[in-house]
């Protein structure tokens, strides 16, 4: 009976001679050999076995592989094969084209090459042109070491190259081989302007030139982006629209309006608005400018949104941003403003986790000197700080500086962070914090802030060297919750606070007026209202019954505003907070032109 010695390992095994009708897995051309070993019979094909028969010698062995990797289905396949007689002419056959189940990278087959395992090459065949197989054929030499078969194969990368309305391309792309170059151009139409060139199968930026010339290493669906220089259609597959709205914004002549369509906008990197500009989005709220995490190694976070130069954003919401500065300070997660307007905006859901301080999650306001920042129709709700060290001011937001800051006609609600740092006054506000001389809210609604330490509401902070004098009118604070001054905390240079049980600090709000607090707190300003708001169920909005309707503070420049929801604010009286309470006209009504 023979041995077998097999290079998978030392152990001899056995073999049992055959009929010439039964086939096995070392399949002598005469005899037929057969190894057996038991649950391991079926390894045998993944092995290369050295058979030292004793009635005979076994067969020789053809290896074959593909290069750069083996494509397709080769015969005989691609691996170690025995049962090759030397003297005897052999044909091995590959497909010309091999195809990925995506159908965006094919290997065309441009030769093969038959050689003595360590020798000399015995044939050889390269290929070109069209053809559904391709083979070689060869007599197999007498030889210590076997054959090797190699495959060789060109790997081509499929490119499609489209434009977006507004343009138009050089190439439609084609077939191209690992390293090949691709040069294409953009030419944009009249009243449009070329932003970029993305690849849509994954977001990736290419180039902002018109001109686009790159080695191809991977399958492409390059697309040109155009936009009208007025006008910002929403497209899905854009993964970060930071450089197209700046390409935009940085083109655009003074007072010009960009418009942007309805869409969830991804910004992957912190948008600058820098320029007297207007982006207006959709006028039913679909326009939203979604944040990614913005994270600052050294000091301060950049916000993932930026205004200044006088630029205005309207009907447009901003959510979605993140931050953690891991030493200090972290202004404006949503957006930091220092000269210009917020209409219409909705500053919701953006959130602070880090280390340091975090200054108005929601909305970030430093104001220079005769600069002016206008905040008019706005959202900013469900805002949240996790900060470490709670050094957080004004989640809602916070304002600061030299400058004027209005603001009109806003809901802050929702907006908290449980966590705070005793014996620090000026850590405070879960729904504004008010650091600057020039200020004017009026006709807000400040509601369901938290904050863990001071002024769940609104905490205005001044020291020693400067006494900050905002003016409150016409707004409803209520239902705020904080360690102390759940309202409104307001030290003067006494750390004088309106509290729960406190006295009014009058210097402080000296020019405040018209304002609802939640029953049990003491009134602050003129004409202050301390009682139950009165809100419909599920609402922000006041009822008939409550006692902020027809109690407002009429001012001459509400004569053509409107309420939060678009409704007239000016009638015969007006309503404290941000919304006007409509009530149904009794009996019969006769109209005289």
């Amino acid at each position: 009976m023979p041995t077998v010695k097999w290079t998978g390992g030392s152990e001899l095994l056995q073999m049992e001679t055959l009929s010439d009708a039964e086939t096995g897995y070392l399949a002598a051309d005469a005899v037929g050999l057969k190894i057996v070993f038991g649950a391991q019979k079926a390894a045998v094909a993944n092995y290369y076995a050295e058979i030292e028969a004793v009635e005979r010698k076994a067969t020789d062995v053809l290896s074959v592989s593909g290069d750069p990797m083996a494509y397709g289905t080769v015969d005989p396949d691609y691996g170690k094969h025995v049962g090759y007689v030397a003297g005897v002419e052999y044909t091995l056959a590959a497909p010309s084209v091999w195809m990925s189940e995506d159908e965006l990278t094919q290997s065309v087959c441009i030769g093969c090459v038959v050689t003595n395992i360590g020798g000399a090459e015995i044939a050889s065949e390269t290929y070109s042109g069209d053809g559904e197989t391709r083979s070689v054929t060869f007599v197999y030499p007498e030889c210590e070491n076997g054959v090797e078969a190699v495959w060789r194969w060109e790997v081509l990368n499929k490119v499609a190259v489209t434009a977006t309305d507004g343009g138009s391309v050089s190439s439609s792309g084609g077939w191209y081989a690992y390293g090949q170059g691709l040069a294409v151009t953009a030419t944009p139409d009249d009243g449009c302007m070329f932003l970029q060139w993305v690849d849509r199968r994954t977001g990736a930026v290419l180039g902002t030139d018109p001109s686009l010339a790159i080695a191809v290493e991977t399958p492409l669906d390059v697309s040109a982006v155009f936009m009208s220089e007025s006008e910002i259609v929403f497209d899905p597959s854009v993964v970060d629209y930071t450089p197209i709205i700046r390409g935009l914004v940085v083109n655009a002549e003074e007072g010009a309006v960009i418009t942007m369509q309805p869409g969830v906008y991804p910004l992957a990197t912190p948008l600058v608005v820098d320029k007297a500009v207007t982006l207006q989005g959709a006028a039913d709220g679909g326009t939203v400018l979604k944040g990614a995490y913005v994270r600052n190694s050294v000091e301060n976070n950049v916000s993932q949104l930026s205004v200044s130069g006088g630029a205005t954003l309207d009907h447009i919401a901003i959510t979605g941003g993140s931050g953690a500065s891991p030493l200090w300070n972290a202004p404006g997660i949503g957006v930091s403003i220092s000269s210009g307007t917020l209409s219409w905006c909705a500053i919701t859901n953006n959130v602070y986790d880090g280390v340091g301080n975090s200054y108005g999650v929601g909305v970030y306001v430093d104001i220079a000197s005769n600069d002016m920042v206008t905040i008019t129709h706005c959202r900013i709700c469900d805002n949240r700080s996790n900060a470490v060290y709670n050094h957080s001011k004004g989640v809602g937001l916070y304002a600061a500086g030299a400058g004027t800051l209005l603001m009109d006609n806003c809901l802050v609600a929702g907006n908290r962070t449980e966590k705070g740092t005793a014996g620090s006054p000026d850590v405070a506000g879960g729904g504004l914090y008010l650091s600057l001389s020039d200020a004017l809210i009026v006709n807000c609604t400040i509601v369901d802030n938290l904050h863990g330490n001071r002024g769940g509401g609104v905490a205005v902070y001044g020291d020693d060297e400067a006494l900050y004098t905002p003016s409150l009118c016409n707004c409803i604070i209520a239902g705020n919750t904080a360690d102390e001054d759940p309202c409104v905390y307001g030290p003067d240079v006494s750390a004088t606070r309106l509290s729960d049980d406190g006295d009014v600090a009058p210097e402080i709000f000296n020019a405040c007026s018209n304002n609802l607090v939640r029953a049990g707190l003491t009134p602050f300003g003129v004409n202050g209202i301390v009682a139950d708001p009165c809100f419909e169920p599920g609402s922000y909005r006041i009822q008939p019954s409550s006692p902020a309707h027809n109690a407002g503070l009429k001012l001459p420049w509400m004569t053509w505003t409107v309420d939060l929801d678009g409704n007239p604010r000016f009638r015969r009286t007006i309503d404290i907070g941000c919304y006007e309470c409509f009530e149904a006209p009794m009996g019969t009504m006769i109209y005289i032109r």
